[in-house]
């Protein structure tokens, strides 16, 4: 037998050398097809990308999306309306406050004068719209504007009962004992109805306020020349009235402790005691053309009985209130002191 062939004969070595390039030109075959392969795939994702990102538009070219129109602010709907001239102010008070809160939709005089009659209601107003409404639709009848539709409303529906009902309460409102305060509240409620001028409004209150005051007030103004207006007369009336109520709670509590002091200094007595006279009721205010002034605290703007600081004594009190006051009322007071029953010594 031949003899056996050791391992690490070159002819052994030969064949391993030759296994290892083998293996290692395969492995460079596989990692150069792998790369390929890779460089393949994103090739491919690269041109998938590119295409991709051609069809987005640029930044520069797309554009801005519109703004959004303000919604517009919430109102109530306009209440039904009957025909009443008492209301018919408010019924087109609140139609333009509908109109204004939107605009588009109110652009057009037919869209406001729809919208209008839909909230015409009952007998006369409803009876109104039933007689129209087929011509405004056909187009029939028309308006070249709001303001022409308004008037012609307004017209249709004449306020005169409301005119005369306010001139008759006008003519029959007596001041009596309410406050100038209280009588001008009243009075301004019809005024603005009524539709007198200022002469007309100055010739009532010159019937109607309480003959006091009236005669207050000639004392104090000359009436030609500084009571042209209503609103003049007014603002004199209250002034005056409020000044003279303020002096006589004022002299009218120290005249009561001046009884209380007559009556405790005399209990025994058995003469019964004479009625104390009824306090007049003062229908004429003497107030001053300055502005309100406290005399508890000498400050402006309020009137002693609201007056927050500590109650001065009642001499100092009065004293500085009669300081304030002007010749005529020096004289309405002496004389309002004379009626409760003081002497000349007790001024």
């Amino acid at each position: 037998m031949p003899p056996a062939r050791n391992a690490d004969t070159p002819a052994a070595s030969s064949t391993q050398v030759n296994i290892d390039t083998l293996t290692a030109l395969v492995q460079q075959l596989v990692d150069r097809d792998a790369q390929q392969a890779q460089d393949a795939i994103k090739a491919m994702v690269a041109e998938q990308v590119k295409a991709a990102l051609a069809t987005i538009p640029s930044a520069s070219n797309t554009p801005s999306p519109a703004p959004r129109s303000p919604k517009p602010p919430k109102v109530s709907e306009a209440n039904p309306w009957d025909g009443a001239p008492t209301t018919i102010n408010r019924f087109f008070n609140e139609l333009a406050l509908v109109f204004a809160a939107d605009k588009d939709r109110y652009s057009s005089v037919d869209a406001k004068v729809h919208y209008a009659f839909s909230k015409f209601t009952g007998d006369h107003a409803g009876q109104f719209k039933d007689n129209i409404i087929g011509r405004v639709l056909k187009g029939e009848k028309t308006w070249e504007s709001w303001d022409c539709f308004e008037k012609e409303i307004r017209t249709s529906f004449p306020s005169t009962n409301l005119t005369d009902q306010a001139q008759r309460e006008l003519e029959n409102l007596k001041q009596g004992s309410k406050s100038a305060e209280e009588f001008f509240t009243k009075f301004d409620t019809h005024r603005h109805h009524s539709e007198y001028n200022d002469a007309a409004l100055i010739a009532i209150l010159k019937r109607n306020l309480n003959p006091g005051l009236l005669a207050n007030i000639y004392r104090t103004y000359k009436i030609e020349s500084e009571l042209k207006t209503y609103e003049q007369w007014k603002t004199a009336a209250i002034e005056r009235d409020r000044n003279f109520r303020d002096l006589t709670y004022v002299t009218g509590a120290t005249n009561r402790r001046r009884e209380n002091r007559s009556a405790s200094s005399t209990p025994n007595s058995n003469t019964p005691n004479s009625p104390t006279p009824p306090t007049t009721t003062p229908k004429s205010p003497s107030p001053s053309t300055k502005p309100f002034k406290c005399y508890n605290c000498d400050g402006e703007g309020h009137l002693s009985r609201d007056c927050t600081k500590p109650r001065r004594g009642k001499p100092q009190y009065i004293r500085s209130m009669i300081s304030n006051l002007s010749d005529a009322d020096r004289k309405l007071l002496r004389d309002e002191l004379r009626n409760e029953g003081f002497t000349a010594d007790e001024e």
